[in-house]
């Protein structure tokens, strides 16, 4: 069994198997697990997306109390449905996803499921292309690029190698809409840490940097 995360909005846990007699669809030759979860805002009617490469080959359909909409677009690699009913914040619920069934299930696609659910706002945000759209500041010894070893997804990741003095790689400026709400995700690997010194915290820190329409400064938020 394995566990993996995709906050806010999924995690799904891997249970492949041979048949069960209390599965939703008999003839089904895997059954998959998927926990949603709601995160810090309520949910409804909104569109979870695992990617297909953690996922069994072969049609699906996937149920709660009843069969969800579901569409599997190949051509963007990820499997989407529509969350079942309404989730409160800080809720999970889990639905199952059988695969292999002769029976395709739902008809045409909710038009909702056939779009993606974010779109990437950041340049070269899983750095496929190496470090094109971001710049490293400073002159401190700290080292930055993109590699095919161990990626969370994708092909390249971004590796960091330092002596413990700090400094920032930091992406182009990328406008966003007023009013709407801005998700970011970042997935980290730590291979070694030594602490340089008493007072330093965590190796890594993400900071989100906003800025006004004159690109102000006007204020920052941040994880480590």
């Amino acid at each position: 069994m394995e566990t993996i995360q995709y906050m806010p909005l999924v995690v799904i846990v891997l249970a492949t198997g041979i048949y069960g007699a209390e599965w939703d669809v008999p003839d089904a030759t895997a059954r998959v697990t998927i926990a949603v979860h709601s995160g810090f805002h309520p949910r409804h009617d909104e569109v979870a997306e695992v990617p297909l490469a953690e996922l069994p080959e072969g049609p699906v359909r996937i149920f709660a109390r009843e069969e969800l909409p579901t569409h599997r677009d190949e051509g963007a690699g990820v499997l989407r449905f529509l969350i079942p009913g309404d989730l409160p914040p800080c809720a999970e619920q889990r639905v199952f996803a059988y695969f292999g069934s002769a029976k395709i299930g739902q008809g045409e696609p909710d038009v909702r499921l056939t779009r993606p659910r974010l779109r990437n706002l950041v340049k070269n945000g899983g750095f496929e292309n190496g470090l094109d759209g971001w710049t490293l500041n400073g002159d401190r010894a700290i080292k930055a690029q993109a590699v095919e070893t161990q990626p969370h997804s994708g092909k390249k990741c971004l590796r960091l190698d330092f002596d413990g003095k700090s400094n920032s790689l930091q992406s182009e400026l990328f406008p966003v809409t007023p009013n709407t709400r801005l998700t970011l995700d970042a997935w980290m690997r730590l291979i070694e840490f030594k602490r340089p010194k008493p007072h330093i915290g965590a190796p890594v820190r993400v900071i989100c940097e906003m800025y006004d329409e004159n690109e102000k400064f006007v204020g920052r938020f941040a994880w480590s």
